[in-house]
């Protein structure tokens, strides 16, 4: 059953049905993959009070800081890692290309209803430049993937591309610092 404070939020964003559908499929889906340890990453679990599991996250810096932030943000009332992955299709040297892919998280959000996809701006820089088709940056830096733009679009849905500098570093360490604090402020279930 969808909490009515969801109902309302999906009809003040004019969701159609179809898109309703997807994005239950998504709060009832278990994480599509397991993160694991890879070149640079370290892995863990955060257990949410807001979402009443655990979120996977392959990055102590980036996907971990995303965690904090949504987690403390009262306009975001869900989030979900490793959501159901999708197909993406692309351009690349004149030939079409298509594959699955699998954001970061699904944000449920007063201003946002999408996917997520974070990176180190490092990484992201990188990426722009030995895979052009997924990654770009716009002149005022924000970064974006027009594939999977593309995909959100047909729902009526967005996806957006965060980055390391987009995280306010002392805002997170407050966070940190304070947490069980704060959590101990709001009721058990306040979303």
């Amino acid at each position: 059953m969808l909490p009515a404070n969801l109902v309302n939020l999906f009809v003040r964003k004019g969701l159609d049905t179809r898109t309703r559908q997807l994005i239950d499929r998504i709060r009832s889906s278990e994480p599509s993959r397991r993160v694991g340890s890879g070149r640079g990453n370290t892995p863990g679990i955060y257990p949410s009070k807001k979402m009443g599991v655990t979120i996977q996250f392959e990055s102590h810096t980036v996907e971990l800081a995303a965690i904090y932030e949504k987690e403390h943000d009262e306009s975001v009332y869900e989030y979900y890692d490793q959501p159901p992955a999708f197909s993406i299709r692309y351009q690349d040297q004149g030939k079409n290309h298509g594959r699955t892919y699998t954001p970061d998280f699904f944000v449920i959000s007063e201003d946002f209803i999408g996917w997520e996809e974070w990176k180190k701006e490092e990484d992201l820089i990188k990426l722009s430049v030995e895979k052009p088709y997924l990654y770009r940056r716009s002149e005022d830096g924000t970064w974006y993937m027009p594939p999977a733009e593309a995909y959100a679009e047909q729902y009526g849905l967005s996806f957006r591309v965060r980055s390391s500098k987009d995280i306010n570093w002392v805002y997170l360490s407050n966070i940190r610092f304070l947490e069980d604090y704060l959590l101990s402020l709001k009721p058990r279930n306040w979303i």
